[in-house]
């Protein structure tokens, strides 16, 4: 009895114990020869070049594996190659998608170089999504807020056909934010979710869907050939729930989304869910930090029964909100990369700064 108790704990310690730390193995500022606005999403190459999509801005800007920018692609406006609220940047070998919000367009572009992109097609697209990754050429995972409209149900995860646009609806919104039906939704995004503005993130891992609100840790998980749904999740101390007050609802009434930022600034949010393969799924957060008044980037590694093998932090970071914070995982190379806004925005005085992570 002895043995295989010794034996099922030395197969726990091995299975979990080769993920053991992140080292950070890059690290510089990115050059602002021009103004950087508001970063909202990017994504790194195969050869390292940095794409970073600017909101406030409207364009695309690339640096190259030193940070330093060598293209500003696009501008505000409607016309070809301009842009009113991008959202959202992917990318699948050398295509590359942005999703404009106000247009409601997905645009696709041929990367034939990092200095040169050539319009493919765009694609109309009016769903409130904020995570979106090429399964394949053809098709989407995506991760939102998009209303079925033949059962009359929200749904957070779902797949997009490029070429028919047909959608293939996965996991109830209800599920991921795990509550008991869609009139509960229904209620919680009244009071709370419409206030809150979250963003849900989800994956692909073999032959398992998961799917997370940025509000919770808890992961929502369905098997292809399944129509259940079960869930999993780690408490974290250093995790604080998002909670509205009657000073959020104020700023959302007079729109004043310095305050809101400020209220929000002490909670946590989850950053991002990825497939890290060899049957690993990546979960990310930031924190406020009392001590330093900046803001703590933490991991959690699930394997896919839901099992936590690793709860850790990562970076400690000077920057004021969560939205300062942005994250892309590339699962061929087992690399987290990190682009955080430093410094205070009330004196104008931000630098962006460029992570490069490996997974051990």
């Amino acid at each position: 009895m002895k043995r295989v108790c010794f034996l099922f704990l030395l197969f726990k310690f091995l299975t979990a114990g080769h993920i053991t730390k992140f080292k950070i193995i890059d690290s510089f500022w990115l050059e602002q020869k021009t103004l950087i606005g508001e970063p909202i999403s990017f994504f790194v190459d195969n050869n390292e070049y940095i794409y970073l999509l600017d909101e406030k801005l409207a364009n695309l800007k690339v640096f190259n594996p030193q940070g330093k920018l060598i293209k500003v692609f696009g501008t505000k406006g409607s016309g070809p190659n301009e842009f009113l609220n991008p959202v959202h940047i992917s990318h699948f070998r050398d295509i590359l998608m942005i999703y404009d919000f106000k247009r409601k367009r997905l645009f696709f572009y041929k990367i034939k170089s990092p200095l040169n992109l050539s319009y493919i097609k765009d694609v109309k697209f009016g769903d409130l999504s904020m995570d979106f990754k090429f399964l394949d050429i053809k098709k989407m995972l995506i991760a939102g807020h998009s209303l079925n409209r033949e059962d009359g149900i929200s749904y957070s995860l779902y797949e997009l056909n490029l070429k028919n646009n047909n959608v293939n609806y996965i996991i109830p919104s209800f599920c991921c934010y795990k509550l008991k039906n869609e009139r509960e939704y229904t209620k919680k995004f009244l009071k709370e979710i419409i206030v809150l503005s979250p963003d849900v993130f989800g994956a692909l891992c073999d032959n398992s869907y998961f799917c997370v609100s940025s509000l919770d840790l808890h992961v929502a998980k369905k098997e292809k050939e399944s129509k259940k749904i079960i869930y999993f999740y780690k408490p974290s101390p250093t995790f604080v729930r998002p909670f509205v007050t009657r000073e959020m609802k104020e700023a959302i009434r007079i729109r004043n989304r310095d305050k809101l930022n400020r209220l929000l600034q002490k909670m946590s949010f989850v950053k991002g869910l990825f497939c890290m393969g060899n049957g690993r799924l990546l979960l990310l957060y930031s924190s406020f930090d009392r001590e330093t008044k900046g803001r703590d980037l933490y991991s959690q590694i699930y394997d896919l029964q839901g099992n936590c093998l690793l709860n850790q932090l990562i970076l400690k970071l000077k920057s004021e909100y969560d939205s300062d914070i942005l994250v892309f995982f590339d699962k061929t190379k087992n690399i987290l990369y990190i682009i955080a806004a430093i410094g205070n925005s009330e004196e104008f005085e931000i630098k962006y700064k460029f992570f490069k992570i490996k997974i051990l």
